[in-house]
Parts: structure tokens; C-alpha cells; sequence
């Protein structure tokens, strides 16, 4: 028995962001790095997030990861250095599931939502989506809540 997905329509958000493309062992130290710039831009100019801070994956594979990491805010801001402005697009039909644990365990809930993808007759398309529902600095890690995203048809 797999795991149960919820179709939902993801929304367009507007946000602050920053992009790199990192290998898997500097993942964890750029995730922290580019969520610091996002909000040390923040703090200074005033802006609040709207919503769970967010990673887009658009490529992902063992050795390299393009990943955006930001925040959802209320309107578009000029950015600086690393730190732009950017949108999430909406999806009409988007595979969500929320994972509680460690975010070690992530890549495993990532391989369990595509297996069910599949088995559901959809097919993923498009950047995926976590949305880290919880502050890892005050959360036991079995208890981190992250939503994952995946556009689908």
C-alpha cells in the first residue's frame, strides 16, 4: 500500500529567492546560507513571508542540484546581491504530501510521492516543491512537518 496524495491547485506566490547550484554534500550549508541572505535582505527593508519558507528542485541527481530557496512575501521587492524576486507559478493539478520527520529522510518520501505518482496514472511535470512547515531550531526532528509539491497531469 503507497502512501496518499492530495491534488490540489498550487497558487501563484510572489517571493524573495536565492538560486544556486550545489553539489549533495554542500546542500544542507547552501540551503542555511541562501535562507540568511533572504533574511537579513528582510529584516533590513521590513518585509514579512506570507507562508512556510520554500526549495524548488528543478534538477536533482546524485552529484549537482539546482535549488531555489526563498520566502513567500506580500508583493514584489527589488532584491540584492543574491537575493531576487521571483514567483512560484501556479499549477492547475500539483501531487501534495505532508512528511513529518528528519529532513534526512526526505530524499526517501521524495521516491515514495513519485512511486504513487506513478501508480495514480499522473505524470510529475515541472520544479518541485518543499515547504518546510515548521522551525527546525525548535522542532524535535521526528516532528518536522514538510509539504512536498509536485506539479502533475
Amino acid at each position: 500500500m503507497g502512501i496518499k496524495l492530495e491534488i490540489i491547485q498550487q497558487k501563484e506566490e510572489i517571493t524573495l529567492a536565492v538560486r544556486k547550484t550545489v553539489s549533495t554534500a554542500d546542500l544542507p550549508r547552501t540551503i542555511t546560507e541562501g535562507y540568511a541572505k533572504i533574511h537579513d535582505y528582510m529584516v533590513k527593508n521590513g518585509i514579512e513571508m506570507t507562508a512556510a519558507p520554500y526549495a524548488a528542485y528543478s534538477d536533482m541527481n546524485e552529484d549537482k542540484w539546482d535549488i531555489e530557496m526563498g520566502f513567500p512575501v506580500s508583493k514584489e521587492f527589488a532584491g540584492e546581491g543574491d537575493v531576487y524576486a521571483g514567483k512560484i507559478p501556479s499549477a492547475p493539478r500539483a501531487a501534495s504530501y505532508k512528511y513529518k520527520g528528519s529532513y534526512s529522510g526526505i530524499e526517501a518520501a521524495y521516491t515514495a510521492v513519485f512511486k504513487q505518482i506513478e501508480e495514480d496514472g499522473l505524470k510529475p511535470i515541472g520544479v518541485c516543491y518543499d515547504y518546510y512547515l515548521n522551525d527546525p531550531s525548535v522542532t524535535p526532528e521526528d516532528e518536522l512537518l514538510t509539504q512536498i509539491i509536485v506539479p502533475v497531469e
